[in-house]
Formats: C-alpha cells, sequence, structure tokens
C-alpha cells in the first residue's frame, strides 16, 4: 500500500525498517506501564 502523501508531515514520519527494528511489544513493556495503557483513557465528565 502506498502511502497517503496527506498523512505524512515531519512530526509523524513513515517507520523506517530500523524505527520496526527497535519497535516493542506492549509485553515487553514494564508492567505498571502495561496496566495505564490497557486502562484507556477515563470516561468523559459530561457536556
Amino acid at each position: 500500500m502506498k502511502p497517503d502523501p496527506e498523512r505524512i508531515d515531519d512530526e509523524a514520519p513513515e517507520w523506517t525498517a530500523q524505527m520496526n527494528a527497535q519497535a516493542i511489544t506492549l509485553k515487553e513493556l514494564p508492567t505498571t506501564l502495561q496496566a495505564k495503557l490497557k486502562a484507556g483513557r477515563p470516561p468523559a465528565k459530561g457536556p
């Protein structure tokens, strides 16, 4: 799939092979960080 040029910029570049090689899975993170990421965003307080 070709990258969408509208969605790529300097702040969010397409991942390189080196970036993919350095990436880790969720299970490789500390358990405290895993829990925070799995909990997600808290619910909105209302309008």
